[in-house]
């Protein structure tokens, strides 16, 4: 299988991405991500900056799960809550068998040359929100060991 000229066994040892999903189309579906970790299969660290603020859920169509064994880390930053997030976001915890630690950020990080990145809130999340996140990812990480943490301000990664 090929991704344009670019073989996907190039991945296949690749241990951490980082990844800016930026609002191309009124509508996104962040389930157009979750082939990246098939063709990364040792990807232990995986950033997924949201920098479309503002978009509507496409409703594509949903994959069987896929475990993946070696995910430890996920990150999500620009996360508003919507719900095609928080179903991605399900996604990973239901097919990381290793998770440790998954964190999301109201936060996005915008590149601003020379190595350098900003994070910066766009919006607020509401007080009602982070309440929202956390039940609906309750009880969904198939890892024992999986932590969500709930970042409304700007952290260092």
């Amino acid at each position: 299988e090929r991704i344009g000229s670019i073989g996907i066994n190039m991945f296949k040892n690749l241990r951490q991405l980082s990844i800016n999903v930026y609002r191309v189309e009124k509508k996104i579906d962040l389930f157009v991500l979750t082939p990246l970790l098939q063709w990364c299969p040792c990807l232990q660290e995986f950033h997924v900056n949201l920098n479309n603020n503002e978009y509507d859920v496409a409703q594509g169509e949903r994959k069987a799960i896929v475990f993946h064994t070696e995910l430890k880390k996920m990150v999500f930053t620009g996360f508003c809550g919507m719900e095609n997030e928080i179903e991605f976001a399900t996604y990973i915890l239901a097919s990381a068998t290793s998770l440790e630690k998954m964190v999301i950020c109201r936060c996005t990080n915008v590149y601003i040359g020379l190595g350098k990145w900003f994070q910066f809130r766009t919006r607020r999340w509401s007080e009602e929100t982070p309440e929202i996140i956390r039940t609906k990812l309750q009880g969904k990480a198939v890892s024992k060991t999986a932590e969500v943490i709930l970042q409304p301000r700007p952290f260092h990664l």
